[in-house]
């Protein structure tokens, strides 16, 4: 820093540094919009100046946060039989609602386009978080009324399939229409904004908790009678017991690579932990009328202490994801414990072998249409995650190496006429693994330094086929 800039950082009167800069306790020249510190760091949209007559975006934000992280406990420690405290969920095609029909905010497409939209968009939609029965859905959203009517879905999640079933499409007509349906949290992971995001996954988890939903601990019982508490009504049918468990899983997948990923806190993981949810299976399973399997009352904690050894190759892509998000922060937790000098050997090595025994499950499946090759990346992650906590070894070095890699191989192999549009997820994985093998890169020289530049190359041009398709997130 210059005298100059140094001697105005000085003269800043308390209170005028930027939010970013007081939190961090770094020296703030006060410049507007954006200071040099926060520019520095890459972080320009972190940078955020209060006036004294309001708490800012990101304050507000993390206000509503632990607001809702008190509901949750509240929620979870409120006293069996007591209803006023739950949280009523309706069904999501039942017509309770205390929506006004034909209460529309923004205008759709034309009738004669509005399936096809939804039927692009439901080829890629399990990629972003879409749990509903496609059928049931699809009948929704084409019935005759308009949008906020009770009996269709709501406005929100219509205007996000809309704008990525036209993002999705090769067709200019449809393309130019998706900026008119572009959704703002869409854009969370692709700029980073990290505390819209947490809040929003937050607010997910909260719901999901409030409504019972890690609490499933007999579909059938589901089936027949409802979650017991009036929380949710008796399921109409076994699809209906799907989607809850399916929206459960789904919800904490993404909740939990969220987390590990940006290395922040994740829901309270004590919750998680103590899901009785069990494992999700498919949508097409549930239509047969088939219910999830019998399973452990603990089914997180029992699949991540290594109580029940995992060896079987029958387990849905749901379920390998959901396994695979919370090993990476299950890898995440160990890190920690170690930063902070505690005894992780036990939990170490508990932890590796869970995602030893994903990767061969993995291996042992395939990988149809690159189906698992988010699942895949995902496990690769969090042995990044586990052996980048130890001061570099030889083994250290070479896992780190030999995962990253597998990363990038597993994605230089999609055919883009078959996996056009991959989950967020990935980017993220994807710029693990190249920062993870430039850090390599410094202990290698000669020709195991060319050939790992070799491969942060391809990497990035396997990469670069997806790009048109996030184009209109990125802009």
């Amino acid at each position: 820093m210059s005298s100059s800039s140094y001697n105005e950082a000085a003269s800043l009167r308390r209170g005028q540094a930027c939010i970013s800069c007081r939190r961090r306790k770094m020296r703030c020249d006060g410049a507007k919009p954006i200071c040099n510190q926060c520019l520095r760091r890459g972080r320009p949209e972190d940078c955020e100046y209060t006036d004294g007559h309001g708490p800012t975006l990101t304050e507000t934000l993390e206000n509503n946060i632990t607001q809702l992280q008190r509901r949750i406990y509240e929620l979870e420690n409120r006293s069996h039989g007591n209803s006023r405290d739950s949280v009523l969920l309706n069904q999501p095609y039942s017509s309770r609602s205390n929506i006004p029909a034909g209460a529309a905010a923004s205008s759709e497409p034309p009738t004669s386009l509005i399936q096809p939209i939804v039927d692009k968009f439901l080829e890629h939609g399990d990629a972003f978080g879409f749990f509903l029965s496609p059928s049931n859905f699809r009948a929704s959203v084409v019935l005759p009324y308009a949008i906020g009517h009770h009996w269709r879905p709501s406005e929100s999640l219509l205007t996000t399939v809309y704008f990525l079933g036209c993002l999705f499409s090769d067709d200019p007509i449809w393309n130019s229409r998706s900026q008119g349906y572009l959704s703002s949290a869409l854009q969370y992971v692709s700029i980073g904004k990290l505390v819209e995001g947490r809040y929003h996954i937050t607010a997910a988890m909260s719901i999901g908790v409030g409504s019972g939903l890690n609490k499933i601990r007999s579909p059938e019982m589901l089936l027949m009678h409802g979650n017991g508490d009036g929380t949710f009504p008796q399921a109409g049918s076994a699809v209906d017991v799907g989607e809850r468990v399916i929206g459960w899983w789904v919800t904490v997948s993404f909740n939990q690579c969220w987390a590990a990923a940006f290395e922040v806190n994740s829901y309270n993981d004590a919750i998680i932990t103590g899901s009785e949810t069990p494992w999700p299976l498919t949508l097409e399973y549930y239509a047969q009328g088939h219910l999830s399997h019998v399973q452990p009352s603990l089914t997180v904690a029992s699949y991540l202490n290594g109580t029940i050894q995992d060896v079987t190759n029958s387990s849905s892509y749901l379920e390998l994801f959901a396994k695979a998000s919370l090993l990476w922060k299950q890898a995440h937790l160990v890190k920690e414990a170690a930063a902070t000098g505690s005894n992780i050997g036990p939990s170490f090595e508990i932890t590796r072998n869970r995602i030893n025994e994903l990767l061969v499950i993995l291996a042992n499946s395939g990988n149809p249409n690159g189906r698992n090759l988010l699942p895949w990346c995902i496990a690769h992650a969090a042995l990044i995650s586990l052996n980048g906590m130890r001061s570099p070894t030889a083994t250290s070095v070479h896992s780190l190496r030999s995962s990253s890699l597998a990363i990038l191989e597993e994605i230089r192999k999609i055919v883009p006429q078959r996996v056009k549009h991959l989950s967020p997820i990935i980017t993220m994985i994807w710029a693990l693994a190249n920062r993870t093998l430039l850090n390599v890169l410094r202990t290698t020289s000669g020709g195991e330094s060319r050939n790992l530049i070799a491969s942060i190359r391809i990497g990035v041009s396997a990469m670069e086929q997806f790009r048109s398709s996030w184009s209109s997130l990125t802009s």
